[in-house]
């Protein structure tokens, strides 16, 4: 409730003086004034004025030493500078801003229980790196892979600073992978970006927002559980399945193919789906949308 403001007070006026002072006349020039000899100080006041300072300086030393411990003790504010975040130890070496290059090229990488948010680039360069800070922590943990599975994804793994065990990454995520590495994430809570990646998607995503520029894959499949998601793609994917559930999901494809178009699939209960592009049915572009009281907009991706 907006509050009103008082009335500006009058401003106050100081009061008239009974009577201006009358001017005093210059002196009559003539002889100039005998100098008078300035009177010295006696002992005692000398001894004084000496203690009183000698006090002050201790005092004025006392504070400040008060002041650096209680900074030190972390019981009062400490003035200057934030110190930048502390790197850990790392599987790597450590590159640019506190990032970390990871070790080998994995094909297919697998980002599993992850939470907090989580940035993930493709680049054209042929390493990896990472930069992770863990949820409360001020200082850089450490990243690495864990041994390959079945289908030959290798796990993202990540640890505090002070040389805890590789696990689940819980806090913010920065990944730059060479653009071709196939990816698979199940994430639970959160946000996740991802930007220019060329290689196969399979997201799990749950009460997670998520925002995707520049995607290009082949075979992407995405699957989104009370969140919300826009997914904008570069390049017409071959396949692609949309399952969303209690989501509200925007779906970008581009249009200027006219000759290949994209074939629609939908199956959907209780949901709102709206799909702004032309369907051709048979096209080599095949996207399935399976949508449980959900809203699912497929809109023409912007030209870019």
């Amino acid at each position: 409730m907006n509050e009103t403001a008082p009335p500006n007070p009058e401003p106050s006026v100081p009061p008239h003086p009974a009577a201006p002072p009358r001017p005093v006349a210059p002196p009559k020039p003539g002889a100039p004034p005998a100098a008078v000899p300035p009177t010295a100080a006696a002992p005692g006041g000398r001894r004084r004025a000496w203690r009183f300072g000698a006090a002050a300086a201790v005092l004025v030393l006392v504070g400040a030493c008060a002041v650096a411990l209680a900074g030190r003790e972390g019981r009062g504010p400490v003035h200057g500078a934030m110190p930048a975040p502390v790197v850990g130890p790392v599987d790597g070496p450590v590159v640019g801003d506190g990032a970390q290059a990871l070790p080998g090229s994995p094909h297919a990488l697998l980002l599993d229980g992850v939470s907090g948010r989580v940035e993930i680039v493709g680049s054209r360069d042929s390493a990896a790196t990472a930069a992770y800070l863990p949820d409360g922590s001020e200082a850089l943990g450490r990243v690495g892979f864990g041994p390959a599975g079945s289908d030959g994804a290798v796990p993202v793994r990540c640890a505090a600073a002070d040389g805890g065990p590789l696990a689940r990454c819980g806090g913010v995520l920065r990944l730059t992978v060479p653009e071709d590495t196939a990816l698979t994430v199940r994430q639970e809570s959160g946000e996740i970006a991802l930007s220019g990646l060329r290689g196969d998607l399979a997201l799990s995503l749950a009460s997670i927002r998520c925002t995707a520029v520049g995607l290009r894959p082949e075979h992407a499949t995405v699957s989104v559980r009370s969140g919300s998601a826009d997914l904008g793609f570069a390049a017409p994917p071959g396949d692609l399945t949309l399952e969303s559930t209690s989501a509200s999901v925007a779906l970008r494809l581009p249009a200027d193919h006219p000759d290949d178009g994209y074939a629609f699939e939908s199956d959907g209960a209780s949901s709102d789906v709206r799909i702004a592009l032309p369907e051709r049915p048979g096209a080599d572009h095949r996207v399935r949308l399976r949508t449980t009281s959900a809203s699912v907009a497929v809109l023409p991706a912007e030209a870019g």
